[in-house]
């Protein structure tokens, strides 16, 4: 399809552009404030859809919101009209419009120059009353207060918190909805009306609480909690408003005669995650844990690892190769090491199911099987 995007350079367009180029089969027309009103009267008349996401937010002069919301939306129609050209638009509205604010008042008044054009020229418009969108790329102290907290708390800047509820958007689910209206799948409501889902119900106490655990939470090895969408979708945005320099973390590492050891995930609810280097010939290990599972997963090297149910005699040896990297998991009631087994040092991958706790470390040092040496740990 030939698809005319207004607003290309901003927050929607930029993301539902990034999201049809991945797809490269569409031709894309890229409005904004730099293109011409030539430019825009070409790809009028050759576009297969628009998506018009253009409008303005907070400009410096109140005259800006007749402007960029109801005159540049009435232009838009006026050049498909003019080149006979009826096709489908995908209207990005507000649920602003039940204010009587300038805002409201002009993107009121562009939903009705799309509805008189859809009706008149028996074209199906897509006007979505939208309430606060969030997620990467929205601009700070303009698109939404999620963009504002994230930007300032990324930076250790302030934030103004009130007591308002909030009814929130994710943009991958816009993208998802537009992509739905390409493919024929998407259903009007019976309003008349386009509607996302699903619509995150808070409030900016709740956001802020949320957005400030995850800052405290980065300077930990926790993972976050994301089995609710509204934690999962917060994450994801502050994430993408942190500088590149501070999305580094220096991590310690244990050293020994036997190699090395790094904990990069160390969570209540992920467990702990771990990275160890062990050089050849060294054995790690020697026991077991009454509750804690493990996984291993050596991605370097080779490691021989055996295993022995407590109270049993049996030793169980499994050859784990970078190579050919498996993953071994090892219940609780049995004794377990590895040795490196090859030339070079090995990488092992190990993740343990509770929380690291010095204090109460469920670790009980036992032999796998009688070494010259004395069991190493």
């Amino acid at each position: 399809m030939k698809i005319l995007v207004t607003g290309a350079k901003g927050f929607m367009g930029r993301n539902f552009i990034s999201w049809l180029k991945n797809e490269n089969k569409h031709e894309i027309y890229q409005f904004d404030l730099g293109n011409t009103l030539e430019e825009l009267e070409k790809w009028a008349r050759k576009c297969d859809i628009v998506f018009h996401l253009a409008g303005v937010n907070r400009p410096k002069d109140a005259q800006d919101f007749k402007k960029g919301n109801f005159s540049f939306s009435q232009t838009l129609v006026n050049l498909l009209v003019k080149q006979r050209n009826f096709v489908p638009i995908v209207f990005t509205s507000s649920i602003q419009v039940a204010n009587e604010t300038e805002y409201g008042l002009t993107k009121r008044a562009a939903e009705e120059v799309i509805f008189n054009y859809g009706q008149k020229y028996d074209v199906l418009c897509y006007v979505f009353e939208l309430p606060n969108a969030f997620g990467k790329w929205a601009r700070p102290n303009y698109n939404s207060v999620v963009a504002t907290f994230c930007y300032n708390l990324a930076r250790n800047l302030p934030i103004e918190i009130n007591r308002a509820d909030l009814r929130l958007v994710y943009i991958d689910d816009i993208i998802q909805a537009f992509f739905s209206i390409l493919e024929g799948q998407f259903q009007v409501g019976e309003d008349g009306y386009s509607y996302v889902t699903p619509v995150l119900e808070t409030s900016v106490q709740e956001i802020a609480d949320i957005l400030q655990e995850f800052v405290n939470m980065r300077y930990s090895l926790r993972v976050p909690d994301d089995s609710q969408l509204l934690r999962k979708y917060l994450y994801a945005t502050l994430i993408s408003y942190f500088p590149s320099e501070a999305l580094v973390s220096v991590l310690p590492i244990h050293s020994d005669a036997r190699g090395t050891f790094m904990m990069f995930i160390n969570d209540y609810n992920a467990g702990r995650m771990s990275s160890h280097v062990t050089y050849p010939g060294e054995t790690k290990g020697n026991h077991w844990h009454s509750t804690l599972i493990e996984r291993f997963c050596n991605v370097s090297g080779k490691i021989l690892f055996r295993m022995r149910k407590v109270g049993e005699n049996e030793v169980r040896k499994i050859l784990l190769e970078g190579e050919h990297p498996q993953v071994l998991e090892v219940p609780p009631g049995v004794v377990h090491n590895f040795t490196n087994v090859g030339n070079t040092e090995s990488v092992t991958l190990i993740w343990g199911s509770n929380l690291y706790n010095p204090d109460s470390l469920d670790t009980f040092y036992e032999s796998v099987e009688p070494v010259a040496n004395g069991a190493k740990r």
